[in-house]
């Protein structure tokens, strides 16, 4: 069996879960395959070699598929490696491994020798065996193990996209080289560049590739070109902006689990009722100047705008929560003195906060009616610097 077939039956027999992945070498084309197959489920992919010369070769389509792998906001690209100055001498990750864990628990990880590219998904002769039993809990634990050590890669590998097609480095030995010193922190081999906000005004995001700008833009997760002059700019090189973890979109790394979520909104009607609704309403006066409210407050969550990865500001989220949100359920509250136009607000209320609800759980990163209508999606406190 071809091991794109092996992969994709695996993916198949266990649809549910987080996706960890392990690979030696991965490519556009590699990401393009994974992207619709993993739609709708957290993804943690590592790669051990990141060196720009093993994404020299790829097709416009592939880079647009793997730029909407790479932006989606359930997805994470790590990379690993230790460098020859290291104590423990050289190393590179070269297993492979594709592990589906569940709550914490793994369910079943597919163990071989293919890495997460064409040749290795669809032309090489590899072989992929399921692990089970002890062979199981220890692939499991060395996969999370190398995740917990690595450092992001996604600004990393988008930015390698963003080179004409085909384009490899000039001198394949000054490559080699690059792969030296382990990075000191998440985002420090970006080397200034990264993905920012289109100073032209035309699209979301371009291209800075560390001395000026190119013609590769994002828009919605697609990669295109526009050609830009100096006179499109002003003149202007660069611009500082705080940064943001984004790859075409913005990429949140870290939206809150859908638990997590329900649990939020559990406490928001608690201290609703506990608070007398007085406090609860100066409590969210405050709190939504922050892009919170109370119950996000305490469980550490901010709500974010799409566009650019700022908090919320207070209008925003007083339009969400009071208006978008809430809207059905203060109607019904205003007309609890005529019953039955109360019954026919709280009908509306319900169907509206469910309909939100079945929208979130769909969204892979857990958007609601109300923060698709906003431009907004929750996130970790700490998922934004």
């Amino acid at each position: 069996m071809i091991v794109s077939e092996r992969i994709g039956q695996f993916l198949r027999d266990h649809p549910a879960g987080r996706l960890i992945v392990v690979v030696g070498y991965a490519s556009p084309a590699g990401l393009a395959w994974l992207e619709p197959r993993t739609q709708g489920r957290p993804v943690s992919l590592l790669v051990g070699n990141t060196q720009k010369r093993y994404w020299s070769n790829f097709s416009m389509e592939d880079a647009e598929t793997a730029m909407r792998f790479l932006s989606r906001p359930d997805v994470k690209v790590r990379n690993w490696y230790r460098s020859r100055r290291a104590k423990e001498g050289p190393a590179m990750v070269h297993m492979k491994a594709w592990v589906v864990e569940s709550d914490g628990v793994p369910v079943a990880a597919l163990v071989g020798s293919a890495n997460l590219t064409k040749n290795g998904l669809e032309a090489n002769v590899e072989i992929m065996v399921e692990a089970t039993g002890d062979d199981l809990i220890r692939t499991w634990g060395e996969v999370r193990g190398l995740h917990e050590k690595g450092w992001d890669s996604s600004d990393r590998l988008a930015g390698y996209m963003s080179a004409e097609p085909g384009a490899g480095p000039q001198d394949p030995k000054a490559e080699a080289d690059e792969v030296q010193a382990e990075p000191t922190g998440v985002e420090a081999a970006s080397s200034g560049e990264s993905w920012k906000p289109d100073p032209t005004g035309r699209n979301h995001y371009r291209w800075w590739d560390g001395s000026r700008w190119t013609s590769y833009v994002a828009n919605e997760g697609r990669m295109t070109a526009d050609p830009v002059s100096r006179g499109d700019i002003g003149g202007r090189k660069e611009t500082t902006t705080r940064h943001v973890r984004t790859t075409g979109t913005i990429g949140f790394l870290d939206p809150p689990p859908r638990d997590r979520r329900a649990a939020e909104f559990l406490l928001e009607c608690l201290l609703f009722f506990v608070t007398l609704v007085i406090g609860w309403a100066i409590w969210s006066l405050v709190a939504y100047g922050q892009g919170q409210t109370p119950a996000k407050q305490i469980l550490k969550m901010r709500v974010v705008r799409v566009s650019d990865g700022s908090t919320a500001s207070g209008w925003r989220m007083a339009v969400r929560e009071i208006f978008f949100k809430s809207g059905f359920w203060f109607a019904f509250l205003v007309a609890t003195p005529f019953p039955s136009v109360a019954a026919i607000f709280f009908g509306l209320a319900c169907i509206w906060l469910l309909t939100g609800w079945v929208v979130a759980v769909r969204d892979p990163a857990g958007r609601t009616l109300w923060d698709k209508m906003l431009g907004t999606v929750v996130v970790t406190k700490t998922a934004q610097n």
